[in-house]
């Protein structure tokens, strides 16, 4: 059941976003629960994250949270085919939009859903904030030295039909911190029957400020489980942090859509090459931009292999980003997931053959990582490290 929760409601937390850390763990209390997270980046500027919880336990509020998940994906489809001039929907309409369609179906099944809805804009250094019922949100600021708990003012889904939402603006700087939550956190008692409430959470994300967000979310659940003397909780329990980190300037960038065809290997190692020589000085010398050719070759021929199973109509997008530290490859498909544990270490005495290709690929480039974009494709991220990064590379006139 906590498989199907993982795969409906649950969504790998990004990591591959210029400007954030961003971390996301849950434990139902159940089997099944009816908390859920949701990423859905725009662009290299704008990424939305949600965070809600529905009114009751089990699969009947699993099953609301994949309904309410599905409405809020519906919202931001059709308000994105509307012409917008250049605009992204606002967060509130988005869930002004699923409130409408789902109000009336909440007081038939008397229940409701509490949500956050938190969008950053890297651009504008602010979030959007859309509070519906939930707990809130916490931000540590670097400015004021202190952590502090925003409420907005809205309803629940389904407390009302046609309520309209209205949402928050916050701005940011780098270094900030921001903690979405669900009410499985605060509301965690002890064996007094005492809530951990919201004081300690704010203690607890002061003392760990200076962790990433994966360990911040781990100090919250030492803490918690600390308060409770129990490894177990009496209610779902969710959290969703992300932190604002430094942008690298990025120098470059490009995108090409390849298909699944050994001949067009060639279009991407030149896709490589045009960007990286079109950069005064390159950031890569000729021996690095081979290594890194040889890495995105090897990259794109296991997709078509083994993902596409050789089937040629399908896609592949690469997209190369440079900054003052790395030239980094992102490819993308649609094909099944790679786990790159599976494949033995290669026999260099020719006892076998398989292994070669993943072991070429961590030899060449720095770093290798194998994720699931915003977009459900499955990503190679190939990372070749500048080794003179003093260097400005300037675009070539």
């Amino acid at each position: 059941g906590f498989k199907i929760q993982k795969m409906l409601l649950l969504d790998q937390a990004p990591v591959d976003i210029p400007g954030l850390r961003i971390a996301a763990a849950t434990t139902p209390s159940r089997k099944v629960d009816g908390d859920f997270y949701a990423f859905h980046r725009h662009d290299h500027q704008h990424l939305d994250v949600i965070i809600a919880d529905v009114m009751g336990k089990g699969i009947p509020a699993a099953l609301l949270g994949a309904a309410t998940r599905s409405q809020l994906l519906e919202a931001l489809c059709h308000l994105l085919a509307l012409p917008h001039e250049g605009r992204l929907p606002a967060p509130h309409e988005i869930v002004t939009l699923a409130q409408s369609r789902m109000a009336q179906h909440l007081l038939d099944l008397e229940s409701f859903v509490t949500l956050g809805y938190l969008r950053f804009d890297l651009g504008c250094n602010r979030i959007e904030f859309v509070d519906c019922g939930h707990t809130g949100l916490i931000r540590r600021s670097v400015a004021a030295e202190s952590s502090e708990m925003i409420h907005g003012a809205n309803l629940p889904l389904g407390f009302r039909v046609g309520e309209i939402y209205k949402q928050l603006s916050v701005p940011f700087e780098v270094g900030d911190l921001f903690l979405l939550f669900s009410d499985g956190v605060t509301e965690t008692r002890n064996p007094d029957g005492e809530l951990f409430g919201e004081g300690r959470l704010l203690e607890c994300v002061e003392r760990n400020r200076t962790l990433e967000p994966t360990e911040l979310i781990q100090a919250i659940r030492g803490a918690t489980s600390d308060f409770s003397r129990s490894e177990t909780h009496a209610d779902d329990w969710t959290c969703v942090a992300v932190k604002v980190v430094d942008r690298p300037e990025q120098l470059a960038r490009a995108e090409l859509d390849i298909r699944s065809n050994l001949g067009e290997l060639r279009r991407a190692r030149e896709l490589i090459r045009t960007v990286c020589r079109g950069l005064t000085p390159p950031p890569l010398d000729d021996e690095g931009i081979a290594q890194l050719e040889l890495a995105v070759t090897e990259a794109c021929s296991n997709v078509m292999k083994h993902a596409y199973r050789g089937e040629e109509r399908q896609a592949i997008h690469l997209e190369v980003e440079v900054d003052a530290q790395n030239v980094s490859v992102l490819v993308h498909h649609l094909g099944p997931p790679f786990d790159p544990s599976t494949v033995p270490l290669p026999a260099f005495d020719g006892s076998q053959v398989s292994g070669f290709g993943v072991y070429l690929i961590a030899q060449s480039v720095d770093s290798v990582r194998y994720s699931q974009d915003e977009r459900g494709r499955n990503c190679i991220a190939l990372v070749k490290h500048r080794r003179d990064t003093t260097r400005t590379a300037t675009p070539v006139k």
